[in-house]
């Protein structure tokens, strides 16, 4: 079984050191002619799904994006993550959001047989103990503190990268059973 770190490595080397956001806030579906509700943030999401998910390593969805819809929205976004995973890329959320949060949303992965041993790092500006203890109770790999820099973030990503790349040994896939 292919560790995660292995995984994450050959996708950089395939597709390149690139994490992509997903951010389909109203000005930018309107740009693309899309309308500012659950059809247009459904076919902007697809649209990035699919000439992006088997292309680039890293995703970042901007989860508030997805959730001002509602449940649908939550839905549009667990169906992205899915879609982004069949693809064999890494999806990044944050802890800390208005409605639905990211610990939520990771409550929800890891409740879905198909989402369930999706490696999930929570990258948050929370240093909340509170934050990381549940994290990491509800099944997150890793939990990162985004510096709010952005030099700083541009080497905590870095560092981020070669922690998953060489130093993690990932467990196998007990979920399935291999």
């Amino acid at each position: 079984m292919e560790t995660f770190g292995e995984r994450l490595h050959r996708a950089m080397a395939e597709r390149g050191p690139l994490c992509v956001g997903i951010d389909p806030h109203p000005s930018l579906l309107t740009a693309w002619g899309l309308g500012d509700d659950i059809d247009g943030l459904t076919r902007f999401t697809r649209t990035v799904e699919e000439a992006l998910a088997d292309r680039v390593a890293v995703f970042k969805p901007q989860s508030a994006f997805f959730e001002r819809f509602g449940s649908r929205g939550v839905s549009v976004l667990e169906s992205t993550i899915r879609q982004l995973r069949d693809g064999g890329a890494l999806v990044l959320l944050d802890v800390k959001l208005p409605k639905v949060d990211g610990l939520e949303v990771l409550r929800r992965i890891r409740s879905d047989p198909r989402t369930q041993s999706l490696p999930v790092v929570v990258l948050t500006t929370s240093s909340e103990e509170t934050d990381i203890v549940n994290s990491y109770k509800l099944g997150a790999n890793s939990f990162v503190r985004k510096p709010v820099i952005f030099d700083d973030f541009v080497h905590a990503t870095k560092v981020l990268g070669v922690y998953w790349l060489l130093v993690n040994q990932a467990a196998p896939d007990w979920h399935t059973g291999g």
